[in-house]
């Protein structure tokens, strides 16, 4: 019979949700930073903002460049990564356990401290169409977003997480900032960790580096998205290609 293993949980005075799962046996350890929400909580004008952010918060901050943070994880052989769904959007480093304080401040600094510069948004633009294109080129990664357009329709769940060139170029960088402020704080976001830890360890560092102040009286928003009607029904793309994909 498999062990029992503690998982210890507990919300920070500012509204952070700390989950820790000790692991004694791994020489790696992983810390994320996961906010409550994803795509679906974009409004119609906001459309791809969050995998845009999600991109912006690994560009230059108040204390560090993109070229620094990235080489501040890669110099002891870690891993840096984000991604965004349309329910969450995670930010996480993987490394050997003795760089857990590095790993947090990383993430904190990334978070908390982003410029946003006008010429770093430009920039991602470009990639992000590029990004576009490449899933029109990747069918085995069209064929999702396809499902969801076609079984979801108008609802946000049937919106693509990237956006549409229109909503990306227009991003701005007073959008993508006012964006940023409603919904990166605190109370909006848990931070998940497991190693070979105290949780008193784990404690001290998250106090350390996210005892960020939560705006007051501002809570995550509560999303209301109506169920889509039953749909059985078949949808097809015909491409000149080898293989075929399909979702079911």
């Amino acid at each position: 019979m498999a062990p029992v293993i503690e998982c210890k949980r507990t919300v920070l005075p500012n509204g952070l949700t700390v989950l820790f799962q000790p692991m004694k046996h791994a020489s790696s350890m992983g810390v994320g930073v996961f906010l409550k929400q994803g795509s679906l909580a974009e409004t119609n004008s906001e459309h791809g903002y969050f995998h845009f952010l999600e991109h912006m918060l690994f560009k230059d901050t108040e204390t560090r460049t993109s070229k620094e943070i990235a080489e501040s994880i890669e110099r002891v052989g870690g891993i840096l990564n984000g991604s965004t769904g349309r329910e969450y959007t995670q930010y996480y480093v993987v490394a050997i356990k003795n760089q857990a304080e590095l790993a947090f401040e990383i993430l904190s600094d990334m978070l908390f401290r982003p410029l946003f510069r006008k010429e770093d948004i430009q920039t991602e633009k470009g990639v992000i169409m590029e990004e576009m294109r490449s899933y029109e080129d990747a069918p085995d990664d069209f064929v999702y977003d396809y499902y969801f357009r076609n079984i979801f329709g108008k609802s946000p769940y049937g919106r693509d997480i990237i956006g549409t060139k229109k909503s990306v170029t227009g991003v701005t960088e007073k959008s993508i900032r006012t964006f940023f402020e409603k919904h990166y704080f605190p109370k909006n976001m848990v931070i998940s960790v497991s190693g070979n830890f105290t949780w008193e360890k784990v404690l001290d560092l998250t106090n350390k580096y996210f005892s960020f102040e939560n705006p007051k009286g501002k809570n995550p928003t509560e999303l209301i998205i109506p169920a889509p009607k039953k749909s059985y029904s078949k949808h097809l793309e015909r491409r000149k290609i080898e293989q075929f994909h399909i979702m079911l």
